[in-house]
């Protein structure tokens, strides 16, 4: 399964993503390892366990991408970790599958990003590819994908104004439903 939706996040949910990711990247490592994450695995999905570890506005984003994602999928799912990731143009992910989350199989587990990037045009590389999909990263841009799928990401093809930066969350398909 692959989708991709353009302007997917409320703009007041993606500015504050946006920004919340400015705030907490450690610029040293990034620019000497040319990625830098902060991941927090979740420990269920109530809305009380969330907010907890994530506090209420990355929790209330989180439930607003879960309700999208629903809507369309047909099927309920339940968040199993989120990650802010950023990379510089140095930084190429080579093709691999991610892996299976809440006990799922393969098949029944998922990724989506989300570009929390300023700005980003085609000329720069770092394109997500799944096959022969390839997504420019354009900002408030949603990939969604099934972690049984090969993917990877481009190298850089010119030097980037800003680090990329994306919001990954990790799903399972909730059991039963």
């Amino acid at each position: 399964m692959f989708f991709t939706t353009k302007n997917f996040l409320r703009k007041q949910h993606f500015e504050y993503l946006r920004f919340y990711s400015k705030g907490i990247v450690n610029s040293a490592l990034l620019e000497s390892e040319g990625q830098w994450v902060r991941s927090t695995e979740l420990l269920s999905d109530e809305v009380s366990n969330l907010e907890f570890q994530l506090g209420r506005i990355l929790t209330a984003i989180v439930q607003d991408i879960k309700l999208k994602l629903v809507s369309r999928l047909g099927f309920e799912i339940q968040p199993h970790s989120v990650r802010f990731q950023i990379t510089n143009e140095n930084y190429v992910i080579h093709p691999h599958q991610d892996g299976p989350v809440l006990g799922n199989q393969l098949d029944n587990s998922f990724s989506s990003i989300v570009y929390l990037n300023d700005y980003w045009s085609a000329d720069m590389g770092g394109f997500f590819s799944l096959g022969e999909n390839q997504v420019i990263p354009e900002p408030n841009t949603l990939v969604f994908y099934s972690r049984d799928l090969w993917h990877s990401v481009s190298s850089a093809q010119s030097r980037w104004p800003e680090p990329r930066s994306i919001f990954l969350i990790s799903w399972g398909k909730s059991k039963g439903k």
